[in-house]
């Protein structure tokens, strides 16, 4: 009996085919096993690891409800950024120096016509030129606060320089006897001056 080369071919062309179902079938309880270790391992391992992980309740306090948390998100939101105050330096200030104690004078004289006037005082007359008088002082200042006076306004006038150190006495009428103060701080001098006319 002889077979043609197309049946052959059939022949041979089915028999794999028969091979591979039988491996597939022969496969699928090796899937279903390796699936259900997998899931046993898994189920293991969250088991021992039970004892470590906690489950803590959420907690919502007394007066929550939705609508305050979302007005308070809602202005959180709105609030515009805090500027920041500027940085303040300080600076010590320096002591502030004491201011220092007048000095006491320790001389205090007055001068005219060339020499010390003494407690005699001087004569001076209206027609006359105006007499200087310049005071010495110890210790030195520069602009001391001198004061000068006469007993009678009318009698006699003062021309104080600037510095107060020297003054202008210039007789106005015929007085007779009336008296000149010049006074610095605690010192003093008073003396007579004697205002007459030549006229007279």
């Amino acid at each position: 009996m002889s077979y043609s080369s197309s049946e052959n071919k059939t022949k041979s062309g089915n028999a794999p085919e028969k091979k591979d179902d039988s491996l597939e079938s022969s496969l699928k309880p090796l899937n279903v096993f390796a699936v259900i270790l997998a899931i046993a391992t898994v189920i293991a391992v969250f088991i021992n690891f039970l004892p470590l992980i906690q489950f803590r309740p959420v907690t919502l306090p007394d007066s929550f409800s939705p609508s305050e948390l979302l007005s308070q998100w809602r202005s959180r939101k709105i609030e515009e950024p805090v500027e920041e105050a500027p940085k303040v330096i300080y600076f010590q200030a320096r002591p502030s120096v004491e201011p220092t104690p007048t000095p006491a004078i320790t001389s205090f004289r007055l001068f005219a016509y060339g020499r010390e006037l003494g407690p005699d005082g001087f004569t001076t007359y209206v027609e006359d030129k105006p007499v200087v008088i310049s005071l010495e002082m110890l210790p030195f200042m520069s602009h001391p606060p001198v004061s000068w006076s006469v007993s009678d306004g009318e009698a006699a006038s003062l021309t104080v320089s600037k510095d107060g150190k020297s003054c202008e006495f210039a007789a106005l009428k015929s007085a007779g006897k009336i008296e000149l103060t010049v006074s610095c701080n605690e010192a003093e001098i008073t003396m007579p001056v004697y205002l007459w006319s030549r006229e007279s």
